[in-house]
């Protein structure tokens, strides 16, 4: 039995004669690289980790950028159906769960090719420094066990610079994973089908009003009527809650219920209300001598609508009759209407003993009265400059924001319109104001008069507009919407990407000047397989290290037994 004993480098021996089962051991590893007789295979065998983890830096960075970032990708089902109006299978999108699988994929196949070239490099690097230089023995150790150089050796010269530099990016790109998958959040955000395969029938979609629903209306006016003010009083409390909202539009309607919140309508028909002006009166002389005192005025506004309100609390706001030209809801048979005007508002905003607001001015006019003289109601006058009417929400403009409400997507504009409900709406305003006030669960606080007024005149007028709607209009159409589809959506943060991709590409761009340096420098060709180097080198002639091991007490010897290779301490 031969035995052979490794230390470290020297020149080899050419002339060193192995046993015939060695030999043939020895032909087996080598015959990998000796069967390739073009060059090109030669190089491809070596660069080919090199060129993988180039193509893989790059592909994994487009897939971050161009494809994960601003896209959205199903929650939970890869292909759902979407139950709806129309329910239908939606289109097949991978999860969230799958765009990070691949992702995760690409970065362990990626680290596995720069562990690739990394590895067989330290060797490489070795056999060109002890070529040129020569390394201490802790220095090939350090290079060996930690892929890095000393700083002695580091700053040796301009080619171990670069060397040291390449050794030490790639201990970066293989720790710079978090700053690529850190660079991806998730926010949860709906998504509309572009098509509906069954489009709703939607009953009250245009403007024509049922001849026979109207005359009943306007005949049987103790029921019908009243009807229609508790409902809009109803829908007032389904559609908003305690907060304003400006420029918002709003409809309620039964017939959109099976559509599901967040879908969007192509065209919709919705009341418009809006106060383009309010201000306080703060002398008695610019109330219009034609207009009695405040409690008649409050009263009176009552009589001209459709429902007689018997209780009031304090809060409720209303515009006033016209007193130069009068008019009550029997004067209008649904013609359509938009009504611009300046009117005198009354508001109760207290008593004696109770004040609910402190945001009028301080100089605002506040007259005292009520139906007893000794009741000492507070109310304050404020001219509201107004525009009533409806107005079309088109281009998928239109959100469903709640079961049975509708309204536009701020800021889309909406123009008001004539509409022949308009009038009666108009007029059913201060009984539903009453209504809302004494509910007082969908009004902004008092505090804030001016917000407080804008949102209950806004509310009431389009409730009652959508109650005399879902009553009386009836001219049905299909009604095209796009349905929502919960998502998640990336949001990257590109320029820790490229910072990621920059760091991978160093090694692609310093390995290139390695491999010029050490054609430049070294007379031996570049290592191809450097799995087995340190047994192919002759260590003999140098001293042994005085502590090869601290468990082992002499040096480790390999010896022939067959065709396999061990090992034993000498």
């Amino acid at each position: 039995m031969k035995s052979h004993r490794f230390k470290f480098f020297s020149s080899p021996d050419n002339t060193k004669q192995y046993s015939p089962a060695y030999s043939r051991v020895l032909q087996k590893d080598e015959g990998s690289t000796g069967t390739r007789n073009h060059v090109v295979h030669e190089w491809m065998y070596i660069l080919w980790p090199l060129i993988l983890h180039c193509v893989l830096s790059v592909c994994t960075m487009l897939y971050v950028v161009y494809y994960i970032s601003d896209n959205y990708f199903n929650v939970s089902e890869r292909t759902a159906l979407k139950q709806n109006a129309g329910g239908f299978q939606l289109p097949f999108t991978p999860t969230q769960s799958d765009v990070i699988t691949v992702l995760s994929s690409l970065i362990v196949t990626q680290k596995w090719a720069l562990t690739a070239w990394m590895v067989p490099l330290c060797w490489r690097v070795a056999v060109l420094l002890m070529e040129r230089h020569g390394l201490r023995r802790q220095d090939l150790k350090g290079l060996i066990k930690h892929r890095l150089l000393t700083p002695r050796t580091y700053f040796m010269n301009i080619p171990t610079f670069i060397i040291g530099t390449l050794l030490l990016a790639g201990l970066a790109a293989n720790l710079a994973s978090p700053v690529l998958t850190g660079s991806i959040s998730w926010t949860q955000r709906n998504i509309t089908v572009d098509s509906v395969p069954k489009p709703l029938t939607f009953k009250e979609a245009g403007t024509r009003i049922s001849d026979s629903l109207l005359d009943e209306y306007f005949k049987d006016s103790k029921n019908h009527p009243v009807t229609a003010v508790q409902m809009a009083a109803s829908l007032a409390g389904i559609a908003w809650r305690r907060d304003a909202e400006e420029g918002i539009y709003k409809r309620i309607s039964r017939s959109l219920e099976p559509i599901p919140t967040d879908s969007v309508i192509e065209s919709i028909t919705l009341p418009y209300f809006k106060v383009e002006s309010i201000n306080w009166i703060v002398d008695s002389k610019d109330i219009p001598s034609t207009y009695p005192d405040a409690y008649t005025a409050f009263i009176d506004s009552f009589s001209d609508g459709p429902s007689v309100i018997h209780a009031f609390t304090t809060g409720t706001a209303v515009l006033s009759r016209n007193y130069s030209n009068p008019t009550t809801w029997r004067n209008d048979r649904m013609k359509p209407k938009k009504i611009t005007e300046k009117r005198l508002l009354v508001l109760w905003f207290g008593f004696t003993a109770r004040n609910l607001t402190t945001g009028l001015s301080s100089n605002a006019y506040v007259s005292i009265g009520g139906p007893a003289p000794t009741s000492g109601n507070y109310y304050a006058y404020a001219w509201v400059t107004f525009t009533a009417g409806a107005g079309r929400c088109e281009h998928y403009q239109c959100i469903i924001s709640s079961p049975s409400v509708i309204q536009n997507s701020n800021p889309s504009p909406i123009i008001p319109e004539e509409h022949p409900l308009t009038f009666q709406a108009f007029h059913m305003v201060p009984a539903v104001t009453a209504l809302l006030a004494m509910q007082n669960s969908t009004l902004p606080s008092l505090l804030d008069v001016d917000t407080y007024v804008e949102q209950l005149l806004i509310r009431s007028y389009s409730a009652a507009w959508s109650a005399l709607m879902n009553s009386l209009a009836k001219s049905p159409a299909n009604l095209s919407y796009r349905t929502p589809v919960p998502s998640l959506v990336a949001d990257v943060n590109e320029p820790r990407v490229y910072s990621w991709l920059g760091i991978q590409l160093s090694i692609t761009f310093l390995s290139i000047i390695f491999i010029i340096l050490q054609s430049w420098l070294s007379v031996i060709p570049l290592i191809g397989d450097t799995s087995l180097t340190s047994f192919y080198l002759d260590t003999t002639s140098l001293p042994e290290s005085k502590s090869v091991h601290p468990l082992i007490n002499g040096a480790l010897v390999v010896q022939e037994d067959g065709d396999r290779l061990k090992i034993r301490v000498d």
